[in-house]
């Protein structure tokens, strides 16, 4: 182990391919070049993100992780998108976020995170944000119901109201009569209001158009 890593050290190719790749720059039988090291990088990066996409579309398909769904898949390509940087860049491209750690160690912490806030999301999520999954016809039906309730209630509670004039003519035709007089005089204070509005409006046209000229 200690002349492993004192090699490492001493070989520049080599020392570069660990601080991207890790422990899998020694596993990787046929690498010899920088070109080498580079596709074996790529051909891991692939491999992740492909199976990472495949089980995320897999479980949003059968409804298991629905929620967040969008999130998921963009966060999922901003990390594929960091960690190709990180990759094809001959230094570290975000060299003072733990500095101490190797880049191939960042981008195991990255995917970790991913994976964490992933399934976090998808448990806790639907508790915290709770989303109507009925079908819009039977939200549509639901509404339509309460509004007829709604409805009943008000014609209720308008024929309780009218009820002790029921059994009374006289009362119920004074009652009719106030009604009228009162439907007509506010149909005359909004035509005076109205009236009174379009002459202020008209007088502050006239006092516009005399003092331009």
């Amino acid at each position: 182990m200690i002349r492993q890593g004192y090699d490492t050290l001493k070989n520049p190719l080599l020392r570069q391919a660990y601080d991207k790749l890790g422990m899998e720059a020694f596993q990787c039988s046929y690498c010899k070049t920088e070109r080498d090291f580079l596709h074996e990088a790529i051909r891991n990066w692939m491999t992740f993100y492909a199976v990472t996409a495949g089980v995320s579309t897999f479980f949003s398909a059968i409804g298991r992780m629905d929620f967040g769904r969008y999130w998921r898949f963009s966060g999922l390509l901003a990390i594929a998108a960091i960690e190709a940087a990180w990759l094809f860049s001959s230094t570290d491209v975000f060299p003072y976020i733990l500095p101490w750690r190797t880049v191939s160690q960042k981008i195991q912490l990255l995917r970790q995170f991913f994976i964490t806030v992933s399934i976090a999301i998808s448990q806790i999520g639907p508790i915290l944000f709770p989303v109507d999954k009925r079908p819009i016809r039977q939200v549509i039906l639901d509404l339509e119901q309460k509004i007829d309730m709604q409805t009943r209630q008000a014609v209720s509670f308008f024929a309780d109201a009218f009820l002790p004039f029921q059994n009374d003519p006289k009362a119920a035709g004074k009652l009719q009569r106030n009604m009228e007089m009162r439907a007509v005089h506010t149909d005359s204070v909004n035509t005076a209001a109205l009236s009174s509005r379009n002459g202020v409006s008209n007088g502050t046209t006239a006092v516009s158009h005399s003092s331009e000229e």
